[in-house]
């Protein structure tokens, strides 16, 4: 009986969220203890209306010398969404190693006939996705096996309505990186 009032009382607190609020509940507007007792395809749901309006704060803009670059509107939000890693490497990336990582990215996608990258038209963002993202704590880190944290580079991009992630890797911090997956999981 206890169990069947707490699910009550969460959909509840949904319903009066989602009637109060012109937008469907981000999950950061959703306490975490409360959160994590969703069931998980509901938790995926309100994470995927999350990372969308997250995204769509994203623009890029074309610079005098005719390269693009990609910018978030306000702070950094990959730690504040809810079952974020804590173990993410903040990755100190010079612009010689940004046109090392997209040369690694443009031959990969190449040498495994996937269509090609137009990087004015498909921008490449910071991996925001927890899902994703998990591979920081995953023992066994899924593709990346026996690298380190500090050795691993998520980036997305959108293809067809649909996240993608490049997974690159490095034997050490003075080794340039190199691309060992592409797809929509880390396994």
């Amino acid at each position: 009986m206890k169990r069947t009032l707490i699910i009550f009382e969460i959909f509840s607190m949904l319903t009066v969220i989602v009637g109060c609020n012109s937008r469907t509940p981000a999950i950061n507007d959703i306490d975490a203890n409360l959160a994590e007792r969703l069931p998980e395809d509901q938790r995926d749901i309100i994470l995927d209306e999350t990372l969308a309006e997250i995204r769509s704060q994203r623009s890029v803009k074309k610079l005098p010398d005719g390269s693009t670059i990609s910018t978030s509107v306000g702070p950094l939000v990959t730690n504040e969404i809810l079952g974020q890693s804590q173990n993410i490497p903040s990755h100190t990336l010079t612009e010689e190693m940004f046109t090392q990582i997209f040369e690694a990215i443009n031959d990969y996608f190449k040498k495994n006939k996937i269509p090609e990258l137009d990087f004015e038209k498909t921008p490449l963002w910071k991996c925001i996705d927890p899902r994703i993202n998990a591979i920081y704590d995953d023992e066994d880190k899924g593709v990346a096996t026996g690298y380190e944290n500090e050795n691993i580079l998520l980036k997305e991009y959108e293809a067809n309505n649909k996240y993608r992630y490049i997974i690159l890797v490095r034997e050490s911090t003075s080794t340039p990186w190199k691309v060992i997956h592409e797809g929509t999981s880390y396994k």
